[in-house]
């Protein structure tokens, strides 16, 4: 079965959450970022982010071919 975009978006943001990139739990839309290191074979750990907080920023490097999320961007 070939997963969509709803399989990794979801409308509201767990309470007992927090995004590590805006520092809060408010209810927005969210996506689940995989913990580098949690996987055993199977399942991953996974962090839930806001959506808006990921896509306001990100940044791309190309020559390695690197996506970052940072804190701020200055």
């Amino acid at each position: 079965m070939e997963k969509t975009i709803d399989d990794y978006i979801f409308e509201n943001f767990p309470e007992e959450a927090t995004c590590p990139i805006c520092l809060s739990n408010t209810n927005k839309m969210c996506v689940l970022v995989p913990i580098y290191g949690t996987d055993n074979g199977r399942i991953i750990a996974s962090q839930p982010v806001h959506v808006e907080c990921l896509l306001d920023r990100v940044v791309y490097y190309p020559d390695c071919r690197t996506i970052v999320a940072y804190p701020e961007i200055s």
